[in-house]
């Protein structure tokens, strides 16, 4: 019972019992999750699943846009915390977090689209794509202020040194950016459909029709952080480098 509830999700501490050719659902709603209700759900309380190892927040996306499961509410609200967020940010390593975002945008049945719009809605979109400095006390990747203009507003990243007003109002400037980025997504297919020779020029379509898988990620990602193209900081010789 205990390594079922240390498990990420109730679909995946399901056993099979090699003695009794059965399986076992130590949770007792593992197999109805499956099945059924097709519910991505927590063995126990989703904010320790999460605090334990908070790549599961993004697992649970993949998961989710992949196989057309549900989250729960629990781990919908649990995903929308802050801490959850800073934790991603500061206990998860960036390469763990682009091969996760690499498992939803890319595959047979990846969505680009479902999946980015779905850590957007989860106000995750600022700890996977991470700003220099965007987090308190982040000094380590930065060796000056992100600045820039965001829809066209003047943005000055915090670099973990400004104070409360001036980190709020950074925050509220990306948050808006993230806004403009899922309305962004909505209207990528539309624009695909009524610019038919433009993307078979520049997506090179197959004989099927449809974009490469590469492509369409790409594509899903270059809309998503359009919105923080101008946004710029120093490198370690004092070259202005961009945030995307």
């Amino acid at each position: 019972l205990e390594d079922a509830l240390r498990r990420d999700f109730t679909i995946n501490s399901l056993f099979y019992n090699i003695r009794t050719g059965k399986v076992e659902d130590w949770t007792g709603r593992g197999l109805t999750d499956l099945m059924e209700t097709r519910l991505i759900v927590t063995p126990v309380d989703p904010h320790e699943t999460f605090h334990d190892d908070p790549l599961r927040v993004l697992r649970a996306i993949r998961f989710c846009v992949r196989l057309d499961f549900t989250l729960h509410n629990d781990i919908v609200q649990a995903a929308m915390s802050k801490r959850v967020h800073h934790s991603l940010h500061v206990k998860v390593s960036r390469e763990r977090v682009g091969k996760e975002l690499e498992g939803m945008l890319t595959g047979k049945h990846a969505r680009p689209g479902c999946a980015l719009d779905m850590i957007a809605e989860l106000h995750l979109a600022g700890s996977v794509f991470a700003f220099p400095g965007s987090f308190p006390g982040d000094t380590g990747h930065v060796f000056g202020p992100v600045t820039g203009h965001i829809l066209g507003v003047d943005y000055h990243g915090c670099c973990g040194k400004d104070g409360p007003e001036a980190v709020a109002l950074a925050a509220t400037h990306r948050a808006r950016g993230w806004d403009e980025s899922s309305a962004l997504l909505a209207l990528l297919p539309k624009v695909m459909e009524s610019h038919v020779a433009e993307r078979e020029m520049f997506l090179g379509e197959g004989n099927n029709g449809s974009p490469s898988v590469m492509d369409s990620r790409l594509l899903h990602i270059c809309a998503f952080i359009l919105p923080f193209h101008n946004l710029t900081f120093p490198d370690a010789k004092g070259r202005e480098c961009s945030v995307t």
